[in-house]
């Protein structure tokens, strides 16, 4: 049967209020992924590449020890499928504060505003473009090497943007549950900033007016971390068949950035590496 709508949320002092169907810890399972051949392939292409080679270039032992130190390309690929596990299985458990907060966002009981949708979703644009800009990437050049469109772009915008606002308001719902409140002492903490950044942003928030946002988000954070502390988490190993069905559902726009990024950072520390000790110990790293 189809969901029925959830109703508009109460505004109280102007604000919606949210709540949730249940303030009980959040139960999530995380799945470290199997690493497949292709993978392992991947990665050791993308190694090759950062040192000036290419998958051709295994075949010649001497190029293998000059660029990785080791003596073929066998156990350069057993190192790799190491890394490569061991890295999978890293981002799989930094991934528990996204299950947990999507788990909660599932209890809630209203649907989030338009207003609040929108704000999530410029939020999320701006902050996009901004990354690009960093890593001196364009818009066009990054549909281009993803062969994505305009159109997916605000697709991918407008899905993020629903489930961000979601979340927000189901950490708002504990908020006022729980009565979370946050000094001064804890905001560096809860931004993730020093002291005297904390200061800065702070004052940088009354001058633009956005001293409440910037107190909620500092609330959010901690309620999340209430939700962390204690919440239900089971760890399971994804099998081989699992991952040969597995339906791939990366988000391809992200995943170009992260490859360029990615890519920017293991050619700018190879070329540091040179630089300080002449190349001559080259070492291997997970790209």
């Amino acid at each position: 049967m189809p969901q029925r709508p959830k109703p508009k949320p109460f505004l109280v002092d102007g604000k919606p209020f949210y709540t949730l169907s249940s303030y009980e810890p959040v139960s999530v399972t995380i799945t470290i992924p199997y690493t497949t051949r292709q993978d392992v392939e991947f990665a050791l292409e993308l190694a090759c590449q950062t040192r000036g080679g290419t998958m051709e270039s295994l075949k010649d032992p001497a190029w293998v020890k000059r660029n990785f130190d080791m003596d073929s390309a066998d156990e350069l690929r057993i190192m790799m499928r190491s890394f490569v596990s061991d890295n999978n299985a890293k981002l799989a458990r930094e991934e528990l504060p996204t299950l947990c907060v999507r788990e909660l966002a599932k209890r809630l009981e209203q649907s989030v505003t338009k207003a609040e949708v929108a704000r999530a979703r410029h939020n999320l644009r701006a902050d996009f473009l901004q990354r690009l800009r960093d890593d001196g990437h364009s818009l066009e050049g990054l549909l281009e090497s993803t062969a994505a469109d305009e159109e997916q772009l605000n697709a991918m915008f407008d899905r993020e943007a629903q489930q961000t606002a979601e979340e927000s308001a189901a950490l708002d719902a504990l908020v006022q549950h729980r009565m979370v409140h946050v000094s001064f002492e804890e905001l560096p903490s809860l931004l993730g900033v020093s002291e005297r950044e904390a200061d800065r942003i702070e004052a940088e928030a009354r001058a633009a007016g956005n001293y409440a946002e910037l107190r909620a988000t500092a609330r959010r954070n901690k309620a999340l971390r209430m939700v962390l502390d204690e919440c239900d988490v089971t760890y399971r190993y994804e099998t081989e068949a699992e991952a040969s069905a597995r339906e791939d559902d990366t988000n391809y726009l992200e995943e170009g950035v992260q490859l360029m990024r990615e890519a920017k950072a293991a050619a700018k520390e190879e070329e540091d590496a040179g630089e300080k000790d002449g190349g001559s110990h080259p070492h291997l790293r997970l790209v």
